[in-house]
């Protein structure tokens, strides 16, 4: 007993949770008993909310902890429960289309087995140990992508290229850190800041490949022609599968390299601010001017996504304008994670009901004028992700508007571009909402009459969370900074020294 204590008081607990759950599960094997897949996905789901409940347990009773292998703090903690939390969504929307299936009992094992893979992502600190569980979690995810679609024609032709776009970034991971290892003494990610040799060629090289891994796997401009295609081609669960897994992966990997681009920002370099603020427009335009003329509702949330990945090289040019934001990029990383959590989750569910009139907004006019509470639900989902956007880039976010004053042309042009970008986005919401609540053609098929009231638990859930988060930043009685979260008059250091 006090063994078992003592690793349930470590930082491996939630992974040992998932590995009972996963074991519990391998003995049910290939069962094509519904009653047994119930069973199994009710376990697994009680694992990850286990999970979640067992590592911020540890954290409030034993705070930072550091191996050799290993670095858990309250960052890692909010990182590890948020994926736990796509985890179990993922599991939710793969019981609701899978749960009679003879392979749903190996595919919930897939699916833990990801889970767990993107966990130890989260607290690896050796670079070793880094680099094997990114590798492990891209295959996971694409063997689990992979199963979940094998009855599609879609996935077998993108499945193919869309795995190599995140193996090369895998690759390019490998080469930064052999590169850096070769700049000093270096074994783990925590021991990059005390490097500092910016001038060493080696140093910039393991920068630029670095810089690939993570471009590479957002699949930003000019490679988002891949995502685009495996989203318009395949089911809303596969769409869901990148959202809440793939994507979630990335921006813990940047999350993780930021210690090492941390380096670079505060340095004033104006090539470097042209570079990336030419990639932020280009990333940031790009899929509002998509939007323009897309009706297919997977491809529209695709877009929106891609967008919001763009968001995330805007704080990397304003590092370079000279600012020096300490830990701006990992608060702002965070905040985007959050974004597509509260956002993509409601909205994959609303692309499973319009699929019912072929997944095309011009097929679904008047869908939300005939259901007020789900459109009402819509409007305060999508109202709060621009809010959310504008907040991050103009407000008290980790790009505060105090950024225009101080650095003058560079950052006016940031902001401008950026302005531009998001006044596309609300006008492309705004065309959205008219042709959903528009009056319906007589000649358009109808629309099934009622939904199920699973979706109107599930949007009500994101929809009650975004207005009470908007309410509360609103009120100033939460909020973020540079470095920090502030609720109810208290401030968190998430990545910073306060913490």
């Amino acid at each position: 007993m006090v063994l078992l204590s003592g690793i349930m008081a470590g930082p491996f607990a939630g992974i040992i949770i998932l590995a009972a759950g996963i074991l519990i599960a391998f003995f049910a094997g290939f069962s094509q008993s519904r009653r047994i897949n119930i069973i199994i996905a009710s376990v697994t789901a009680a694992s990850y909310a286990a999970a979640i409940y067992i590592n911020i347990r540890n954290y409030l009773s034993a705070g930072t902890a550091a191996t050799y292998l290993t670095n858990t703090g309250l960052a890692e903690t909010i990182i590890s429960a948020a994926l736990l939390f796509c985890g179990l969504n993922v599991l939710f929307f793969l019981a609701l289309d899978k749960l009679s299936r003879r392979d749903f009992v190996r595919q919930v094992i897939i699916l833990s087995f990801a889970v767990v893979s993107m966990l130890w992502l989260v607290i690896s600190d050796n670079i070793v140990l880094f680099t094997v569980s990114l590798i492990v979690s891209i295959l996971s995810i694409f063997n689990f992508l992979a199963s979940s679609g094998k009855d599609q024609s879609g996935v077998s032709e993108y499945a193919g290229g869309f795995g190599l776009r995140p193996a090369a970034a895998a690759g390019f991971v490998l080469l930064g850190f052999s590169l850096l290892a070769g700049t000093g003494t270096m074994g783990s990610i925590s021991s990059i800041p005390a490097l500092e040799k910016t001038g060493d060629p080696l140093f910039m090289m393991a920068a630029l490949f670095l810089g690939c891994a993570v471009y590479l796997f957002f699949f930003l401009y000019p490679f988002q022609g891949l995502l685009l295609g495996l989203s318009a081609r395949t089911d809303v669960f596969s769409n869901q599968v990148v959202w809440m897994l793939y994507i979630p992966a990335g921006i813990v990997m940047l999350i993780r390299l930021e210690t090492f681009f941390d380096i670079f920002y505060g340095r004033q370099n104006i090539y470097g601010f042209v570079f990336l603020a030419l990639l932020a427009f280009l990333n940031l335009l790009g899929p509002g001017l998509a939007l323009v003329r897309s009706f297919n509702i997977k491809r529209i949330f695709t877009l929106f996504l891609l967008f919001q990945l763009g968001t995330l090289l805007l704080v990397k040019a304003a590092g370079f304008t000279g600012r020096g934001p300490s830990y701006t990029a990992g608060i702002f990383d965070l905040w985007v994670l959050f974004i597509i959590i509260t956002v993509f989750l409601p909205l994959s569910m609303f692309s499973r009901v319009l699929e019912t009139s072929g997944g095309m907004i011009d097929r679904s006019r008047g869908f939300l004028r005939s259901r007020p509470y789900a459109g009402s639900c819509f409007v305060i989902i999508l109202i709060w992700w621009l809010a959310s956007n504008i907040y991050l880039c103009f407000l008290n976010g980790p790009l505060p508007g105090a950024l225009l004053m101080e650095q003058g042309a560079e950052a006016a042009v940031l902001y401008a571009g950026c302005a531009a970008a998001l006044a596309l986005m609300a006008a492309n919401i705004i065309r959205i909402l008219v042709i959903l609540f528009a009056r319906p053609l007589e000649n358009l098929p109808p629309s099934a009459a009622s939904l199920p009231l699973v979706f109107y638990i599930y949007i009500s859930f994101f929809a009650l969370a975004a207005a009470a988060a908007a309410v509360l930043v609103f009120t100033g009685n939460a909020g973020t900074g540079q470095d920090s979260i502030q609720i109810w008059g208290s401030s968190f250091y998430i990545f910073g020294s306060g913490n």
